[in-house]
């Protein structure tokens, strides 16, 4: 199945400023959200994200999406690069058409690389990775846009910020902004303005941003294109339960659908046992509630998953092979001790 066409929006994140996603969205930040054509005109980006985001579903899409426009996109991992160098973490084909660009091309290139954070758990230096990246743009440095992506609770920014603009230095040429959306022409021509790509002189510095949680809109089309049955209904449902912190992150929608489509009920019933999560784990092949690691924040995100799981009546404990299937990245004592601070009668 191909991945479900979003049109993710960011908002630009400073140091000191507001980060959590929908905090921002409630204070009515709406207009100077960016687009991926506007993040991708930049040269070097940390896109930011929750944990369950689709950052990595979006990063690959978008490195196909302008491949197959006949441009110059790769994909790989922050973990992959740090071990094996930039070039050798591609893919066989890729390797061959990142040797055409870097020796006989005078285009751009875009390249994805994908999960900062789990680089970092696996013991991969983000400055290692950085110095592999430098390599192998050698040379080619003004042409690259390179895109890295990482958990927004894994984020230093003061530090990583830092080892970023060093490992990655941008050059000092000029900077040409994307053409106008057919919107600010329309607006333009309103106002009798000339609008076009600009050149400004660069002071380009790494662009963070953090990517915006899905909104209704978007939780409705993403649900609509998984298949969810009766569709108005499962919003009201979503709406009913209080469940649009899960339905605005992509994974956890995902396991929304999947329970719908099999129970057509969200919430809890009233005789469900346990085994119904064995039987949605079933039906949904990879039933994931929580992705994070360590830390205060992944707590939370436990916590949250788990409720969510409390709440559509499947119930704790469910432990097999000492993993818990809510949480299947924490080992099973980790995990029950997240749990019953949701759910105390847990035993």
């Amino acid at each position: 199945m191909s991945p479900i066409r979003l049109n993710r929006q960011f908002f630009v994140w400073e140091e000191g400023a507001l980060s959590d996603p929908d905090t921002i969205l409630r204070l009515g930040r709406i207009a100077d959200l960016l687009s991926w054509d506007a993040v991708l005109a930049r040269r070097r980006v940390i896109i930011l994200a929750e944990a369950g985001s689709g950052k990595t579903v979006e990063m690959r899409e978008q490195s196909r999406l302008r491949a197959a426009a006949g441009e110059f996109a790769f994909y790989a991992t922050v973990e992959d690069v740090g071990q094996d160098g930039l070039e050798k973490s591609l893919l066989a084909e890729d390797q061959v058409r990142f040797a055409a660009w870097r020796e006989q091309s005078n285009e751009s290139a875009w390249f994805f690389i994908d999960s900062v954070d789990e680089a970092k758990q696996s013991g991969i230096k983000f400055e290692k990775a950085l110095r592999r990246i430098a390599d192998g743009i050698a040379g080619s440095q003004r042409k690259a846009h390179i895109i890295l992506s990482a958990r927004l609770t894994d984020w230093e920014f003061r530090r990583d910020l830092a080892r970023l603009s060093e490992g990655l230095p941008l050059s000092g040429d000029p900077v040409v902004t994307p053409p106008p959306s057919s919107e600010q022409l329309l607006v333009s021509a309103l106002r009798h303005e000339r609008q076009g790509p600009a050149v400004i002189p660069n002071k380009e510095r790494p662009l963070v941003v953090v990517m915006v949680p899905l909104d209704p809109d978007r939780v409705r089309l993403f649900a609509g294109e998984s298949g969810a049955p009766c569709l108005d209904a499962f919003l009201t449902q979503v709406e009913a339960a209080n469940l649009w912190r899960f339905a605005r992150r992509p994974l956890d929608l995902d396991w929304l659908v999947a329970f719908w489509s099999s129970q057509r009920r969200l919430g809890r019933g009233h005789d469900k046992n346990c085994a119904e999560l064995y039987d949605i784990t079933e039906h949904n092949g990879n039933m994931r509630f929580c992705g994070s690691c360590g830390g205060d924040e992944f707590l939370f995100g436990g916590a949250e998953r788990s409720e969510g799981a409390f709440w559509l009546g499947l119930t704790p404990p469910v432990v097999d092979t000492g993993e818990v299937d809510v949480l299947p990245d924490l080992r099973g004592d980790v995990a029950n001790d997240v749990i019953r601070q949701v759910v105390p009668f847990v035993p």
